[in-house]
Formats: structure tokens, C-alpha cells, sequence
């Protein structure tokens, strides 16, 4: 049956239809989104210099860099979070549209290749669920973007990271209130080597820079890695 159907697979293509529009996917660049809707994606076009976000023509680094530098030493995501986007992302992270890590990545190797390739990287290394909310969910959905990449760039992908503290969600906290519950939530893995590394960490969504920040200081102090970048898929 397994021969039969990949026969009937090259006789018969199985149609593709837009995880956004629901549309026939007839031709398009990534797998998943159809032309009409990877148009709709706001990419991020002008950004501060050091955490990727958004920001108007002529400035060069926002207010929250400028008050607090980040620990890491770069920043990049790839669109707002916004539109297309936030709806992919959600239906990507809670309806089990688990296919979406693949067309997310490749989304991400444009900007990996534009702001990090010649950054020497060592390994990837995605930011980790608390294991009772991988449980939950069925997947770390930055775990299944980052090996994608691995692939993509040939960098290995390393589980350098546990989240040991099951933190609530952060996107309806202020930022004292983020930093206090995301302070201790991260540990090196046992035996992870990260001495003098330099580490590309991946997330999906970066709002107040809180998570991958405290995530970049672990990496680190604890890790004692060279330097950690950022890339993440949107930022807010």
C-alpha cells in the first residue's frame, strides 16, 4: 500500500492548500502560505540596531536599549507581530499546526545569512519549554524552528537550556513583572561545553526582550560562552 500510494502521489500530486487563506497553494516559494498571503507579511525593514524591533525612518536604537542594553549582542526578528503573522503563529503554537515550523525557518535563513552567518556560530540553541508545558502542547514549537535551521545552515543544534521554573505566561505582564517571574528560570543542561561558544539563540516571539535576555545571561555567566545573538520570528 505504501508503494502504491507514493505512485499514485506522482500520478496525482496531493494538493497544498494556505494554512492562512485556505486557498490551493498553485505555486509559491514556501510550503504552506500561499504567494497572496507571504506578500501580506509585514517584514521589518527598519529596526533598532540592537534588539530588532521596529522603528520609525532615522532612528537607530528605541528607547528600552538606550534605558537597559541588552546582555546579548544582537537582535534580529523577521516581521511584527501583527496581521498574517500573529494568526499563523497562533494557529502554529494551539491548534497543532505543527507543519509551520518548517516554512517559519525557512522565513528565518534570509536574516540568519544577512546578520549572523559571518558571526562565527558555534551552535543553535532554541529557547526551552518547561516540561509541563512541552507536555501539555505536545511540542516546543522554537525547538522544531531551531533543528529546521540546523538544517538549513549546517550549525549544530545543542539543548543547551532547561527551564526549570513553570512560569506563567508573560505577554499580559508589565516588565517588572516579567523580569521578576523570568529571574532563575533557566539552567545549563549538564555537560553542555558552551566555554567560549558563540551561541545563536532562537525564540518565537520577542516582546519586551525579558525571556531571551535573561536566557543570554545564564548562556553567559553559568555557560561562560563568548556571545549569544538573537533571532527570533517577530517581534512586538
Amino acid at each position: 500500500m505504501a508503494l502504491l500510494k507514493k505512485i499514485l502521489d506522482l500520478i496525482y500530486p496531493p494538493q497544498e492548500y494556505c494554512y492562512n487563506c485556505s486557498k490551493r497553494i498553485d505555486y509559491s516559494e514556501l510550503n504552506h502560505l500561499c504567494v497572496t498571503c507571504l506578500k501580506k507579511i509585514d517584514f521589518i525593514e527598519e529596526f533598532c540596531e540592537k534588539c530588532g524591533r521596529e522603528l520609525a525612518d532615522g532612528e537607530e536604537i528605541c528607547a528600552g536599549c538606550l534605558a537597559t542594553e541588552p546582555v546579548y549582542s544582537l537582535a534580529r526578528s523577521i516581521a511584527v507581530y501583527e496581521g498574517i503573522f500573529r494568526d499563523l503563529i497562533i494557529k502554529y503554537k494551539y491548534t497543532g499546526k505543527k507543519e509551520l515550523y518548517r516554512p517559519f525557518s525557512h522565513l528565518m535563513l534570509p536574516y540568519f545569512n544577512l546578520y549572523f552567518k559571518e558571526k562565527g556560530i558555534d551552535y543553535i540553541i532554541p529557547i526551552p519549554l518547561h516540561q509541563n508545558r512541552e507536555k501539555k502542547r505536545g511540542f516546543n514549537q522554537v525547538g522544531l524552528m531551531a533543528g529546521e535551521l540546523t538544517q538549513l545552515t549546517g550549525i549544530p543544534l545543542l539543548a543547551g537550556l532547561v527551564r526549570v521554573k513553570d512560569s506563567p505566561p508573560l505577554y499580559n505582564l508589565s516588565t517588572e513583572e516579567r523580569l521578576r517571574v523570568i529571574t532563575g528560570c533557566f539552567n545549563i543542561v549538564a555537560n553542555a561545553n558552551l566555554r567560549d561558544k558563540t551561541i545563536l539563540l532562537v525564540d518565537d516571539i520577542l516582546t519586551t526582550g525579558t525571556t531571551v535576555n535573561e536566557a543570554s545571561a545564564v548562556l553567559l555567566n553559568q555557560g561562560k560562552a563568548r556571545a549569544v545573538y538573537v533571532l527570533t520570528l517577530v517581534s512586538i
